[in-house]
């Protein structure tokens, strides 16, 4: 009679939960307009989107745009809601509309995603502060600058590929890995120039604070976003070594970083405010870069093969028959 009075409880609480849950999605989650994009609703009500986030981190956008191949998107969190914009057509539109402000976004995010300081907040959240700096990030990331920071990209990571001699196998055992860290290397030392401090072996953390990046963002718990934020935290480190010693002024630094850093410095920014603030162009390009259509643009006379029988993670048979088109760096 124990265990069925255990049986029954648990039924119950099991059923509460589940009309408890029911009732929050139906009523508490937000309501969205017919002019609004389309509704993705999550599997699980609504908290559904928050959990895929944890599991999934960035991925998250990705793994919905399989599911839903939308344009544009509206996901329900809580009683809240996200846009998700996928279409590069759409993308280009919302950054070229003047009504479209990405500034309330930034601040509301910027302290938690990169830990920044109160001093370093007051700065930002001085108008014209913020628009300077986003005005220089797109002025920096267009023609002969971006094209600049692209070959010099392509030749820190052909570097790599040209190890493998003309007509020499090299195997690989983990594809991704391989790509991974080839592309995250090659996209550090083209942005900080010398003296990158995201150097090979550092790499990882990266990628640690990618995974919950969006955790972070969202400001949860620390318990729940311990690993990224430790990684945060080493990368930080690193950066703030990095400005102290005046890499910024090295040879080989792109412009966005050249003209980044005293600009910020002019508007109070510390040493130390920078190694936060500048994470931001660190990640985003580190990410832009590793993209597939980059990989295959860079080395078209790259042959690789699947080695039979091997599995997961892939393995790759790399054979190059030809030097890569930037030649041999």
């Amino acid at each position: 009679m124990l265990f069925d009075d255990v049986s029954v409880s648990s039924t119950w609480l099991a059923v509460a939960f589940a009309s408890l849950v029911f009732i929050l999605g139906r009523y508490a989650s937000p309501n969205v307009d017919e002019n609004e994009p389309p509704l993705v609703k999550p599997r699980i009500p609504f908290i559904g989107h928050i959990i895929s986030m944890f599991r999934d981190g960035s991925n998250l956008y990705v793994n919905l745009f399989k599911d839903r191949a939308e344009p544009i998107a509206t996901l329900p969190m809580l009683n809240g809601k996200l846009y998700v914009i996928n279409s590069p057509d759409l993308i280009h539109s919302a950054l070229r509309n003047n009504e479209i402000s990405f500034g309330p976004f930034i601040l509301e995010t910027s302290k938690a995603m990169w830990g920044l300081s109160d001093n370093a907040m007051a700065s930002i959240s001085v108008e014209a502060n913020l628009k300077g700096g986003m005005q220089l990030i797109h002025s920096t990331l267009g023609g002969e600058s971006l094209h600049k920071l692209n070959v010099n990209s392509l030749s820190r990571f052909m570097t790599y590929l040209n190890r493998i001699r003309p007509d020499e196998t090299h195997v690989v055992d983990d594809t991704y890995i391989w790509l991974r860290d080839m592309l995250t290397d090659a996209s550090a030392t083209a942005l900080f120039g010398a003296k990158n401090p995201i150097t090979v072996d550092k790499m990882n953390l990266v990628w640690d604070f990618d995974k919950q990046a969006m955790l972070v963002a969202a400001g949860l718990p620390r318990f729940m976003t311990k690993a990224a934020i430790n990684a945060r935290l080493k990368m930080n480190d690193l950066l703030l070594s990095y400005y102290k010693s005046g890499g910024d002024r090295e040879k080989g630094v792109s412009e966005i970083i050249k003209q980044r850093v005293p600009y910020l410095r002019k508007t109070n920014f510390t040493d130390d405010d920078l190694a936060h603030m500048e994470l931001m162009i660190t990640i985003q390009s580190i990410k832009c870069w590793n993209r597939k259509k980059y990989l295959f643009a860079a080395m078209p006379s790259l042959e690789v093969t699947l080695l039979a029988g091997s599995a997961m993670p892939l393995a790759l048979r790399v054979t190059t028959s030809a030097p890569t088109t930037i030649g041999y760096i």
